[in-house]
């Protein structure tokens, strides 16, 4: 008798656990029903991530949030799973758009769409601690949302191969990996730009454009390899060609004799022609029919 007792009251109190857990789960599921229909953003936290998107928990209840419906956008979906493991933990906003089921399990599906973060602007030729999210053959694309532990959202640029003190280190490199670099500004079309403390992000930005086709003072610096270097403006890397692209071969004998003449220290005037895809101004001297021994130092 007891032992027949001692199973009714096991098997009750199991019932009567389920019971009590189904309807506490009713209610969660009830009360992101009315979120949903009210679109009312609910505060929600990064629990793990696949190759789809995190699941997330939000109102007591789990949750699928695919990557396309985060607060920013990467180049291709394929860099998300790069990215996510360093967003494990964090807390965003978003609204309920899809719970079905009528019982355990449930499925529900959010969107943080409307997260909106506070706005926040990167110091130019700060440091900054970035996770790389994409490598390329141009270089490496970053993320220094990373910094800021994702409170301020993502700040997505590009670290170019030119930008990199040495090219080991770009060789080395690897997607999700954390590394330092120094903010310099924006491209013409606004993308951010990365590099190394002395990068000139200036070839990047578009700015350098205007001095096309202007004449400016070149400065001349031997390396130290022996070889000489020039320099627009004392400042920017430039290039001294002799080609029948900017010269005709009549004055091919000048420009060669007068650049070969040239010393360190010494300064000239030359014609800014173009910029080339290397990141340095391609020059030109100025010769005419009173200046036949090529420009004069300045």
């Amino acid at each position: 008798m007891n032992h027949a007792w001692r199973k009714i009251k096991n098997t009750f109190i199991t019932v009567f656990q389920f019971t009590k857990s189904d309807a506490y789960l009713y209610k969660l599921v009830e009360n992101l029903k009315d979120a949903r229909e009210k679109q009312t953003p609910l505060p929600f936290v990064i629990k793990s991530s696949n190759d789809k998107g995190f699941m997330v928990k939000i109102g007591g209840m789990y949750a699928f949030l695919d990557y396309r419906y985060m607060p920013w956008n990467y180049n291709t979906l394929q860099d998300w799973p790069v990215v996510s493991p360093h967003l494990t933990g964090k807390n965003f906003f978003g609204k309920v758009i899809h719970i079905s089921g009528t019982k355990r399990p449930y499925w529900i599906h959010i969107s943080a769409k409307v997260h909106r973060f506070k706005p926040k602007e990167l110091t130019l030729y700060e440091e900054y601690e970035t996770v790389i999210v994409h490598k390329s053959k141009h270089g490496l694309f970053v993320d220094a949302g990373f910094h800021f532990n994702w409170s301020f959202g993502s700040f997505f640029g590009l670290i170019h191969t030119s930008a990199f003190w040495d090219i080991d280190d770009y060789e080395q490199a690897r997607e999700g990996q954390i590394i330092s670099t120094y903010f310099h500004g924006f491209t013409k079309e606004g993308k951010l730009i990365f590099g190394c403390p002395d990068f000139q992000g200036e070839w990047r930005t578009g700015e350098l454009d205007a001095l096309i086709g202007t004449v400016q003072k070149e400065t001349v610096k031997i390396n130290g390899e022996g070889k000489k270097e020039f320099f627009v403006n004392d400042t920017y890397k430039a290039t001294l060609p002799i080609s029948k692209a900017y010269y005709p071969k009549s004055q091919f004998d000048t420009v060669k004799d007068f650049k070969e003449g040239l010393n360190n220290g010494d300064v000239f005037e030359a014609e800014i022609f173009k910029i080339s895809k290397a990141r340095h101004f391609v020059v030109r001297l100025v010769l005419d029919d009173t200046n036949t021994g090529g420009n004069n130092l300045a």
